[in-house]
């Protein structure tokens, strides 16, 4: 059975300011890319967004994230907390299968090159 996931590329705040030095959050994990016709791209989820908690629980690493969404199954309702600038967000989104083969993401190599961030570290998609 393939793992689920949501679509989206994104980083720990460790690794943002080597980065983009002008980014600066406390905890979660920044959203850089969302993967079209995922999971994340069918909510109100946006690039730039900070994913802080999911169900409640608190994110400071893509290993969090990873963690959590792997005890979960295909069609499971999860719910993000999400600050956007000021304002703080709940989203709720359901899981799909895992499209690349041994990944466990959904983004592309085509979309993976266009993210501002060009790295091709798969660990920072889920």
């Amino acid at each position: 059975m393939k793992k689920p996931g949501i679509g989206i590329y994104a980083y720990d705040k460790e690794v943002i300011p080597y980065l983009n030095k002008s980014l600066n959050f406390e905890k979660g994990l920044y959203v850089a890319q969302i993967t079209k016709n995922s999971p994340a791209d069918n909510t109100e989820l946006k690039e730039g967004d900070i994913i802080t908690k999911i169900d409640g629980i608190e994110l400071n690493t893509m290993n969090d994230l990873r963690k959590y969404i792997y005890t979960k199954k295909p069609k499971d309702e999860v719910t993000l907390s999400v600050t956007r600038g000021k304002i703080n967000k709940e989203i709720k989104l359901i899981l799909e299968k895992n499209r690349m083969i041994g990944t466990g993401d959904f983004v592309r190599k085509k979309n993976v090159r266009d993210t501002p961030f060009r790295s091709q570290n798969i660990k920072n998609v889920l």
